[in-house]
């Protein structure tokens, strides 16, 4: 189980992930 905030971290990076992928 992830706490809220550690969850949205997870969220918010592997968003960060997907826009450095399709912006190279």
């Amino acid at each position: 189980y992830l706490e809220p905030d550690l969850e949205d971290k997870l969220q918010t990076a592997t968003d960060y992930d997907e826009l450095a992928y399709y912006w190279t």
